[in-house]
């Protein structure tokens, strides 16, 4: 089996950047055997004509023995006749098409030649493939029928038509001249979601002529996404043909240097995760297995976006998996799960999935068959089923055998990955962010990590003294197990004595004789101590897990408002609400469930011990019920509780997520009447959440119930077993009060052991997602160098700052600007033109890539162009923190910004609340609201960002005129789209796009002074 796959790999190798002598050097060493053997995988890769063709381009296929090279002429010879036949029908099928007015375009086959394959004779084409719009899907029926090809099958998606129902074509017969042809209709309709984007390349089909012909295809951006998702689809089910890869690769290197194509592959690409993930992928398998380049823009949006695991499959099993012989491997099941769990793709999105529901019913598939006809083709599925069966028994054997070190592989590269991130970030599904249940052919988890790098991490997260005092909490509870041993013991003992057995009271471990009161005081004391014991750890757990959350609530809330602010924006805000209240909580009592799982396993342990000390038999009935315990709960639990944990916490995210959108926009609500909508969006994660509550509450009272119902069946199996054994009744009556005592903290550690089980993935999802964000926060934690004042007589000074928000588009470019005291700025410019930005460098929530900045950003205020108001009093919103500030500077501030009035007007002042964000404020309340907080704070620069926009005319000048007395001593940089919005004297910055000579085409700023002040009005 070796030198197949060494044949196998020196065939790929020919289409690789190899030299002549070394492919010369590579295909001479293969005899007769290896060569004969391979001749059915060069078939069914595609790869058999390409590879003749290839040779014969080198001139080095002399180096194949003889009947080799007469084995592929002589299907190159048959596949020619065959592809001319094939041609013609395609003709006469685009002519029926056309004449019948059908919308339409082809796909694949000939509409690849010749960017992505020079020659259709080079191709093993078994059928053509057509995108039809559903409206026309009878008329393709009709079409069809005329030019005698048959309906075989359908589905709610695609029509299949072949000329012979009873024959289709089989590998070995690939290139016979006679095999039937096939067709396949996808129907696509505009409809909502993927549907709406497989009828819009229908709409932006062009017209191609080929060989004499003129037919529709798809557009070029269209035909490289297609040929994607055709190839993602196909990898990540059993067999994919390498000829495709080699069309594709093609394709890629004749558009490598078309800007215009990669922009707007981009751009019909962006909107569809799955397509993003399915360009990725096949980029990734053309550059590791053909060793294409992939040009820089199109990898960074594609291959780079993919999750760390999938480079590793590729990486691994890519090959394997590309060069197996058909019917395939099932190496794409680790793969299809890594998508299922990281971004929520389904195996078979793609083309496929962008149809319209059944059209209609054909009345009639196939025509009535003979009986002989009904006998080959009974024989042909039975033996097609037996190839399938002995497939799946040798690829399901294959994968079991090899779960444990692909486990292994994965878990590796992610912790590498947590160590090249400073030793926190951890790798999770979703990716992001999305939860789902990822299962192998086992059933098994595959994309959970190993329990000891599990661990490691979640240790990560606590100091050491957490970790002691967690390690304290453990070997307390422990030491509690032991004592329920002591004490099931002595009651043992304590019983036996009260039915006469003196011996009782011989304690041979403590080498001493006790009388009846010192064994009662033990037991006695023994309880208290118990008691007292548990209700200790059980504060102490609480204590521990609360000060935990307080710990990662802390930690969370000063990186995230640490990070560097380009990062910031791009958060959602209702991620960062939940990661503080939800996840922090429940990643700090996944260590509570870590202590219990381990403390329960002990104690559990502990006491199997003991009673297996105490007797045998009745030791084997406890074993054997913890043990269907165990059984029952890795069958039929825990598959359902970790399913519904994930559901439930994707379920919470989107509808906080949805509520927070509900209730921001009910304004427009009530306005518009559309709550059903709204109602309508939250609908199926409502039903998520309780599906998936029932489940988490349910599953653990019908474990308690059958653990409870379970021990008394076990007690009456040893009465049983002691009766027919014709034990003594006062041995009965004291092992089954040792086993009552045993039982009553085994059965409830045991239902605690069994839960933490079910929970513990959960868990360590939550700290895995704790360590990420903090591994993130810390990561892009913002980098500022220490303020430089700027020189004497200036309040600001920028010399040749450049900054961008993308590399390569220079948003603010060489921007040098001085202001004195006294001055004045008005910074206007387009929308979007980047005013903000600059006020954002100017205060340090943005560093320039290049240039210096000179200012005391102690003495800087900032009125942003969105005003946030604390749910607080006006008092509380306008210190905002600020402490040392009389009344006096209170009012003084508030009648700068014509709130002083406003706010004595109001029942209690000061002390009256804003509500929610300033809702009982108008819009130009709140605005001045936020330049007084400004005011407060006695500033040498003063920034207003749109500061004015809901102010009348009015109000908006007697508020400007008050702030240029008071920062007389100060300056002001004011930016605003309002033409009549001057200060009297103000000097004017116009912001304006230009075109950058010497570095190509890249979008900047530029500021320009102008001399002239602004007249007073």
């Amino acid at each position: 089996m070796r030198m197949p796959k060494m044949l196998k790999r020196a065939v790929l190798d020919t289409f690789r950047e190899k030299t002549i002598d070394e492919l010369s050097a590579c295909l001479s060493v293969f005899g007769r055997r290896e060569w004969v053997s391979s001749y059915r995988w060069l078939d069914s890769s595609g790869l058999a004509l390409y590879f003749l063709d290839r040779l014969k381009a080198l001139g080095i296929a002399h180096v194949l023995p003889p009947f080799v090279l007469e084995h592929l002429e002589n299907n190159q010879t048959a596949n020619k006749q065959r592809i001319a036949n094939l041609f013609a029908g395609f003709v006469a099928i685009n002519h029926s098409f056309q004449r019948a007015n059908i919308t339409y375009f082809n796909v694949k086959g000939f509409t690849l030649v010749p960017v992505s394959c020079p020659d259709p004779v080079l191709r093993t084409q078994m059928n053509l493939d057509f995108v039809m719009s559903g409206k026309d899907a009878a008329l393709c029926c009709k079409a069809l029928a005329e030019l005698g090809y048959s309906l075989v099958t359908y589905s709610e998606h695609m029509l299949e038509f072949a000329e012979d129902a009873l024959k289709t074509p089989h590998l070995p017969n690939i290139y016979e001249t006679t095999a039937p042809r096939a067709v396949k209709v996808y129907v696509v309709s505009p409809t909502e979601g993927p549907h709406a984007a497989a009828y819009q390349q229908l709409l932006q089909r062009r017209s191609r002529t080929w060989n004499g012909v003129t037919f529709p295809v798809a557009s070029d951006s269209d035909a490289f996404i297609n040929q994607s998702l055709h190839i993602f689809g196909r990898i990540s089910s059993e067999w994919t043909r390498l000829s495709w890869l080699l069309e594709y690769k093609a394709f890629v290197d004749f558009r490598r240097d078309d800007t215009a194509f990669l922009k707007e592959v981009q751009k019909d690409a962006q909107h569809d995760p799955i397509r993003i993930i399915a360009i990725g992928i096949a980029l990734s398998l053309i550059k590791v297995i053909l060793g294409a380049t992939i040009p820089p823009t199109l990898e960074e949006w594609t291959i780079q976006k993919l999750d760390i695991s999938v480079h590793l499959w590729i990486q691994r099993y890519g090959e394997e998996a590309l060069l197996a012989d058909y019917p395939g491997t099932k190496l794409y099941l680790y793969l299809r799960n890594l998508l299922s769990a990281s971004q929520g793709v389904k195996s078979n999105d793609g083309i496929r999935t962008l149809s319209q529901p059944p059209l209609f019913k054909p009345s009639d598939i196939s025509k009535p068959q003979s009986l002989r006809h009904q006998y080959y083709r009974a024989l042909a599925t039975t033996n097609r089923k037996i190839f399938r069966m002995k497939f799946h028994i040798r690829e399901n054997v294959r994968i079991a055998l090899n779960d444990r070190h692909w486990k292994k592989l994965l878990s590796e590269a992610q912790m590498k990955e947590v160590r090249d991130e400073n030793d926190l970030h951890l790798v999770t599904p979703s990716i992001a962010r999305l939860h789902g249940p990822q299962n192998n052919s086992n059933g098994e988890t595959l994309i959970a990590h190993q329990t000891q790098n599990r661990l490691r991490v979640a240790f990560r997260q606590i100091n050491s003294r957490q970790m002691w005092e967690l390690g304290a909490i453990a070997a307390v509870k422990i030491m509690l197990g032991a004592l329920d041993l002591f004490l099931a013991i002595f009651l043992y003992r304590f019983v036996l004595l009260l039915q006469g057995n003196a011996q009782a009271l011989q304690i041979s471990i403590l080498r001493a004789h006790l009388s009846f009161l010192d064994m009662a005081l033990i037991v006695l004391v023994g309880f208290i101590v118990r008691m007292s014991g548990e209700v200790t750890t059980i504060r102490w757990t609480n204590t521990y897990r609360q000060n935990l959350y307080a710990h990662f609530l802390t930690s969370l809330t000063e990186g995230y408002m640490a990070v560097n602010w380009t990062t910031y924006v791009a958060y959602n805000r209702n991620d960062l609400v939940r990661h503080c209240l939800i996840t922090a909580q429940d990643g700090a009592y996944a260590y509570q469930l870590i202590t219990e799982q381990v403390t329960a396993a002990v104690i559990v342990g502990i006491l199997g011990a003991g009673c297996f000390i105490m007797g045998v038999v009745p030791a084997t009935f406890w074993l054997a019920f913890l043990g269907s315990l165990l059984l029952l709960h890795r069958i039929v639990f825990r598959k359902k509780l970790q399913g519904a944990s994930r559901i439930r916490e994707e379920a919470l995210s989107k509808l906080q997520i949805g509520f927070a959108e509900m209730f921001e926009s009910a304004k427009e609500i009530r306005v518009y009447k559309n709550f059903g909508y709204f109602r309508r969006r939250l609908a199926a994660q409502i039903g998520d959440l309780g599906r998936s509550n029932a489940i988490l509450s349910s599953l653990p009272q019908v474990s308690r119930s059958y653990i409870e119902y379970g021990a008394m069946v076990v007690f009456t199996l040893v009465t049983i077993v002691a009766y027919l054994n014709k034990v003594a009744a006062q041995g009965l009556i004291s092992m089954l009060v040792f086993y009552f005592i045993v039982a009553r903290r085994m059965l409830p550690t045991v239902s605690q052991l069994l839960m933490s089980m079910g929970q513990v993935d959960g868990a360590f999802d939550n700290i895995s997602i704790v360590a990420r964000e903090l591994a993130d926060t810390r990561r892009r934690r913002e980098t500022t160098s220490a303020d430089v004042k700027p020189s004497v007589g200036n309040v600001l000074e920028m010399n040749k700052v450049r900054f961008s928000y993308e590399a390569g588009k220079n948003i603010v470019e060489d921007l040098t600007v001085r202001i004195g005291y006294g001055e004045i700025v008005i910074l206007r410019g387009a929308s979007g033109a980047g005013k903000s930005t600059v006020l954002n460098l100017i205060t340090g929530l943005l560093q320039p890539d290049a240039g210096d900045i000179y200012v005391d950003r102690s003495r800087v205020a900032y009125v942003p162009q969105d005003v946030i108001l604390l749910d607080d009093t006006v008092r509380a919103n306008i210190l905002f923190g600020f402490h040392d500030v009389s009344e006096d500077q209170i009012s003084a501030a508030l009648d700068v910004a014509q709130l002083l009035d406003f706010v004595k007007g109001l029942p209690l002042g000061l002390d009256t609340r804003v509500g929610d964000n300033g809702i009982l404020f108008s819009g130009g309340q709140r605005q001045r609201l936020v330049i007084a907080r400004a005011v407060l704070r006695r500033p040498q620069l003063l920034l207003l960002d749109e500061a004015t926009s809901s102010l009348d005319l009015e109000n908006e000048q007697q508020v400007l005129t008050r702030l240029r007395h008071v920062m007389v001593e100060g300056a002001i940089v004011f930016v605003t789209h309002r033409a009549h919005a001057v200060f009297q004297g103000a000097r004017i910055v116009n912001v304006r796009e230009w075109m950058n000579d010497t570095g190509g085409e890249t979008d900047s700023l530029s500021l320009h002074i102008d001399s002239d002040a602004v007249p007073a009005r």
